[in-house]
């Protein structure tokens, strides 16, 4: 009885765009990721991807991917500090450090944990961070788990 409540004032009535037929959140996109890509049957430039450099659909990289997987499948299914750490990305780690004249270099598999964590190392709870308002979630995250302070701007 209480949960029906809950349920009744919680669930959102369908949007018009909805209604129509048409989802604005995860679209069904029919193919790979390029500059262009195909969402229900139309050709449409792809503006809100992460693939700055086109190297998505790059036949080199899909090679380079594909020789991977047979080498060391598809995941390591583990931390590197529970299932190790392959010499690929050590590789890898190496030539970013030279490139960019730096002694060390970390990977980490997204934007969001290297968001979320690149606080810890570069600030304590004795500290104030200044922060667009408008910042990806991840970085609030990130300050918020240092326990500093930090005060937002417009």
């Amino acid at each position: 009885m209480y949960l029906d409540a809950f349920y009744k004032r919680f669930t959102l009535d369908e949007s018009p765009a909805q209604k129509a037929g048409h989802n604005p959140y995860y679209l069904k996109i029919n193919s790979g990721l390029d500059d262009k890509i195909l969402v229900n049957g139309s050709a449409m430039i792809n503006l809100a991807s992460n693939n700055y450099l086109g190297l998505a659909a790059d036949a080199r990289v899909k090679l380079a991917a594909q020789e991977a997987i047979e080498k060391y499948g598809v995941s390591l299914c583990g931390t590197p500090i529970a299932t190790g750490y392959i010499d690929l990305y050590k590789r890898l780690e190496e030539k970013l450090s030279d490139f960019l004249g730096l002694e060390e270099t970390i990977i980490l598999p997204s934007c969001y944990q290297a968001n979320n964590g690149l606080f810890s190392s570069i600030a304590g709870p004795e500290d104030l961070i200044i922060v667009d308002r408008y910042a990806h979630s991840s970085l609030i995250l990130g300050i918020k788990s240092v326990g500093c302070k930090f005060r937002p701007f417009l």
